[in-house]
C-alpha cells in the first residue's frame, strides 16, 4: 500500500469509526431515555425504531443512485455536518416531553440522512485506494464497526447516567 493510500485509509477508518460510535451512542441513550420516561414509553421506543427502518428501506435505494451520480465527499461532508448539527440542537430542549418527541423526529431526519451518506461512504473507498487493497480497507472498516457495536453501548449507559441526555447529545452532535 503506497504512503498516500495509508494515510487516506486511516482517515477514512478513523472517520467511520467516529461516526459509527455517535450513531451507537444515540441509539442507546436514546432508547434508554424513552424507556426511562414511564410504562408507556416503551411505545415510543418502538415507534423511534420502526420509523428508522422503514425510512432506511425507503430511501436507500435512492441513496446509492444519489451517491454515483454527485460528489461523495461533499455528500458525507453535507449530511454529517447536518446530522451533527441537528443533535446539537437537540441538545438545547430541555422539556422531557417536547425532548421525547424530538428524539424520535431526530432520529427520522437522521435515518434519512444516513440513506444518503452510507452509499457515499461505501463508494468512497474505490476512490481513495487501489482496487487491490478494497477488500483489505473494507476489513479494516467492517472489524471497527464490530468493535464499535460491542463496546460503545456499555459506555452509552454510563454516559447517559453520569451526563444525562442532553450532554450525550452534545457529544454525540460533536462525533459528526
Amino acid at each position: 500500500m503506497k504512503k498516500i493510500e495509508k494515510k487516506n485509509t486511516g482517515l477514512l477508518v478513523t472517520s467511520s469509526t467516529i461516526s459509527k460510535v455517535g450513531d451507537v451512542l444515540f441509539d442507546y441513550v436514546n432508547n434508554s431515555f424513552l424507556a426511562s420516561m414511564n410504562v408507556k414509553s416503551m411505545v415510543l421506543v418502538g415507534i423511534y425504531q420502526s420509523t428508522e427502518n422503514i425510512i432506511g428501506a425507503l430511501f436507500n435505494l435512492f441513496g446509492g443512485v444519489i451517491a454515483d451520480r454527485f460528489r461523495r465527499k461533499k455528500i458525507i461532508i453535507l449530511t454529517d455536518f447536518l446530522s451533527g448539527l441537528i443533535c446539537l440542537i437537540l441538545s438545547f430542549i430541555t422539556q422531557q416531553t417536547w425532548l421525547m418527541y424530538a428524539v424520535i423526529l431526530t432520529n427520522a431526519l437522521l435515518a434519512l440522512l444516513s440513506a444518503f451518506s452510507t452509499p457515499a461512504y461505501n463508494a468512497f473507498t474505490k476512490e481513495i485506494v487501489e482496487k487491490e487493497q478494497i477488500t483489505l480497507v473494507n476489513s479494516y472498516l467492517q472489524t471497527v464497526a464490530t468493535l464499535v457495536k460491542i463496546i460503545v453501548p456499555m459506555l452509552a449507559l454510563g454516559i447517559y447516567h453520569v451526563i444525562g441526555i442532553n450532554g450525550a447529545l452534545i457529544l454525540d452532535g460533536l462525533s459528526f
